[in-house]
């Protein structure tokens, strides 16, 4: 997939990043649009001490349900989530 990478301080770039897995419990969600915050801006900076480099920035976004694990309850294929995901632990929040 296409990402805004944030490869170490002040290094920016759109590259290609590894396509996610889906878990059992997880979900995947095709990207529609994109916020860039002031969490970013930090990241690139080199001002956030828990950053780990590289990272994909654009933790705000909206996007369409493609996949979902088999523990995942409800409808949810071509659903349009928005949520923003927390970077420490990985979980949607």
């Amino acid at each position: 997939m296409k990402a805004i990478i944030i490869d170490a301080p002040r290094r920016i770039r759109v590259g290609d990043w590894a396509d996610p897995r889906v878990g059992p419990s997880e979900a995947l969600v095709s990207t529609r649009s994109t916020g860039v915050c002031a969490g970013d801006l930090y990241i690139y900076q080199g001002k956030n001490p828990y950053a780990v480099y590289p990272g994909v920035a654009g933790h705000e976004i909206a996007g369409v349900v493609t996949e979902a694990g088999a523990e995942v309850q409800g409808p949810h294929y071509r659903r349009t989530p928005a949520w923003r995901i927390r970077r420490a632990g990985g979980r949607a929040g």
